[in-house]
């Protein structure tokens, strides 16, 4: 580990810094193998910072699109945009409860794009493509599903290889976000049922 990594978890509490330390095992390996080095060409950073910064939102205009012509889809695109409002706020209270480090705060890597001082687990953009992602794997379909979720996981791993992110930062934002997804469809579920009893009551 090294020696800004064993600080900054020794300044946690002893449950965390207990978590911090089996994480950083596991991130320090995988994030050393996918940051891009410096002989990295110009042209894969480029492309990298394109899936990271824009293919999230374009994900979800596709899917605006798409369901402003096939009604059947408008639930996916409510269910995606619910799911991304529950993700945002979720990443933010776990963000406050666990602030851990990204890599360039603790002088690992090589950061390809510019970034703050905020805290980085879990993964924001992780989080929000995969909430996005099971909301139209859930509601679209197989094929649909599948190129979202390739999509979300091109962009969470392009924040590994920019160095903006610890894998495990990218692993529990999916996560986040699957789950978010889940709850969501879960509450379209139970308000369709009390919508057919009280149609049935009625």
């Amino acid at each position: 580990m090294s020696p800004n990594l064993h600080i900054a978890v020794a300044a946690a509490s002893p449950a965390k810094a207990t978590m911090a330390h089996a994480m950083t095992l596991f991130d320090l390996q995988f994030f050393a193998w996918l940051n891009a080095g410096p002989q990295t060409p110009h042209w894969h950073i480029a492309l990298a910072a394109f899936v990271s910064g824009w293919l999230p939102a374009l994900l979800v205009l596709l899917l605006a699109c798409v369901a402003a012509r096939r009604p059947a889809w408008r639930q996916a695109l409510w269910a995606a945009l619910l799911s991304l409002v529950l993700v945002w706020l979720a990443v933010r209270v776990f963000r406050v409860w666990l602030p851990m480090p990204r890599p360039g705060s603790l002088d690992l890597g090589i950061q390809w794009l510019a970034q703050g001082d905020r805290p980085g687990f879990p993964s924001l953009h992780a989080a929000g493509a995969f909430a996005v992602a099971v909301s139209v794997l859930r509601r679209c379909g197989a094929r649909w599903g599948a190129f979202y979720v390739g999509c979300a996981t091109l962009i969470a791993l392009s924040r590994v290889y920019l160095g903006m992110h610890f894998p495990t930062d990218i692993v529990v934002g999916a996560l986040f976000g699957a789950l978010a997804a889940w709850l969501v469809e879960r509450g379209f579920v139970l308000l369709g049922r009390a919508h057919g009893l009280r149609r049935a009551a009625a």
